[in-house]
């Protein structure tokens, strides 16, 4: 009876202790895997953040709380990353040099290549009115395509390797297959182009006719992508540069870039540029300088926008062949696996 008894008063103790337990237990481990989770989602930011080629630059940016340059240098990064991808894997690549016309522009802190057909004479103007004042007077006599503008801001310009090292190391590319159309429009519509000369004999074509109908020349569209893919397929280092594939002339894996631009976003790129070389520049000077670079002799912008309303470039490419696209497939497929464009110009835009 005394030890029925005994039970019965440690019976309620017991199961007191267990409850206890029960419910610090369940306590303890909630607050550990509350702590396992933060720590856990802690480690892809650092992760992301440990890879970028833009490292303090791109840092500073996203600390002033712009979305726009944070997504901007998010998407330059992976840019980035993804060309890196490709120098590892390709040999070809890694073996172009770096680029003869990467400029260094002290005063802006950026080095710039320029490649034909990529805005390249909006930004010799921009320089000239804002750091090479010697050659402003180029702006008032729009030679052949601004030949004497050119001239006077790359003979002023330095392209040592050892006064960049301070810079960001910039280049704009472009949609192939639009510069493509806008080579033909601008150089051969509008009877600008002696470097064509060996296109117009290959079709038995005098340029002095092609000139006296600029709004329909002689020479095609596909007649020119012919001439194209005849003198590329077996080098394309022998194209002319206005319509030489762009990943020859700027040397993606040995220039060491920090930023790649994109004709298609020039508005915002311009401004991501300009904020990344000088992250302390002013409301004031930056619009000052987009009013200057957007308002130049060719203005850039009409020069992306111009007959793709009205007329969309596709069209151009509406009657060219199977064969003949594979063909121009092979010549420029670095230009669009490097940077994201469409394989066919005809592909719709998702």
């Amino acid at each position: 009876m005394k030890l029925h008894l005994k039970y019965k008063c440690i019976l309620p103790s017991a199961i007191f202790l267990l409850l206890t337990y029960y419910i610090y237990s369940q306590y303890f481990a909630a607050s550990f895997k509350h702590t396992s989770h933060r720590k856990s989602q802690k480690q892809p930011v650092a992760e992301a953040t440990s890879y970028s080629k833009l490292s303090k630059l791109n840092k500073s940016i996203g600390s002033q709380g712009s979305d726009l340059m944070s997504i901007k240098s998010e998407n330059n990064a992976n840019t980035l990353k993804k060309i890196s991808w490709y120098c590892e894997s390709d040999a070809h690549l890694r073996e172009l040099p770096i680029p003869t016309r990467m400029y260094n522009i002290p005063f802006h802190n950026l080095s710039l290549t320029l490649i034909a057909k990529v805005a390249s004479t909006s930004w010799v103007a921009f320089l000239a009115q804002t750091s090479l004042s010697q050659c402003m007077v180029h702006l008032d006599k729009p030679s052949v395509g601004y030949a004497s503008l050119h001239q006077c801001v790359k003979a002023n310009l330095d392209t040592s390797s050892d006064n960049r090292r301070d810079n960001i190391r910039v280049v704009f590319v472009r949609d192939p297959w639009k510069r493509l159309v806008s080579v033909y429009k601008d150089k051969i519509v509008k009877q600008r182009f002696v470097q064509a000369a060996s296109c117009y004999t290959r079709w038995n074509i005098s340029r002095e006719s092609n000139a006296e109908s600029k709004n329909n020349p002689n020479l095609s569209f596909i007649q020119f992508l012919t001439c194209i893919s005849e003198l590329g397929r077996n080098n394309p280092n022998w194209l002319d540069p206005h319509y030489r594939p762009q990943y020859l002339m700027h040397g993606p894996c040995s220039a060491g870039y920090t930023h790649i631009g994109k004709l298609e976003d020039l508005s915002t790129d311009f401004v991501y540029i300009m904020k990344s070389a000088q992250p302390s520049i002013s409301d004031k000077k930056l619009a000052e300088y987009k009013n200057i670079f957007f308002g130049g002799p060719r203005r850039p912008w009409e020069v992306i926008n111009d007959g793709e309303k009205a007329k969309k470039y596709q069209q151009y490419y509406a009657d060219v062949s199977n064969d003949l696209m594979a063909q121009l497939q092979d010549i420029y497929k670095w230009d669009v696996m490097l940077y994201g464009y469409k394989l066919h110009p005809l592909t719709p835009v998702s």
